[in-house]
């Protein structure tokens, strides 16, 4: 049997945040993982965010040998609270190049988007 497409085996990555610590960014990538997701924060029910206080050197770390994405934590309970975390989210985002998605974990079960 031909395969259509190319198979590549998955890329190793991992997911930090400030439950992690001080991450050893060379030792991570040493250890053959190819990129990362960084926790921004959270955003609670009406948008607001609360940064992980490990983002900036975690995102700054990542990004010196690793792909890098960001991912938020989420308890938004309605579509403008959605709209609100996602403006501020491009604002703490601003100065930071990124190789990977933004990605929105959202946590609470009520949500109700049309």
């Amino acid at each position: 049997m031909t395969l259509k497409y190319e198979i590549n085996p998955p890329a190793p990555g991992v997911d930090v945040s400030r439950y992690q610590g001080n991450v050893d960014w060379p030792r991570v990538k040493a250890a053959g993982y190819a990129f990362a997701f960084v926790r921004l924060g959270y955003a609670n029910g009406d948008g607001s965010i609360v940064a992980d206080p490990y983002f900036e050197r975690n995102v700054t770390g990542a990004a010196a040998g690793l792909d890098v994405g960001v991912y938020l934590y989420s308890y938004i309970d309605s579509e403008a609270h959605a709209r609100i975390a996602a403006a501020r989210m491009l604002e703490l985002l601003a100065e930071h190049t990124l190789t990977l998605p933004v990605v929105l974990a959202v946590s609470y079960t009520h949500l109700t988007l049309p």
